[in-house]
């Protein structure tokens, strides 16, 4: 991706939001600082498989409209 464009600054955006509640997760369940790539994983699980209301999706979580079939956490 090229620097400063559209699409480089919402993937920034969404990076910035996933890591804001990786820390809050982190935080909230006293983990030690040794899991945080276990919680970020878990966090990446639990964001590709929520229903957002986006056109695109048409009503279903990205890891169901990408691979067709429903996710696991």
């Amino acid at each position: 991706m090229e620097e400063s464009t559209q699409c480089a600054n919402l993937a920034e955006l969404y990076i910035g939001l996933t890591k804001e509640s990786l820390r809050k997760d982190m935080q909230e369940s006293d983990s030690p600082s040794v899991l945080w790539d276990y919680c970020s994983e878990r966090r990446a699980r639990i964001n590709n498989l929520t229903v957002r209301n986006l056109f695109q999706l048409k009503g279903q979580n990205p890891h169901l409209a990408t691979f067709g079939e429903e996710g696991d956490i």
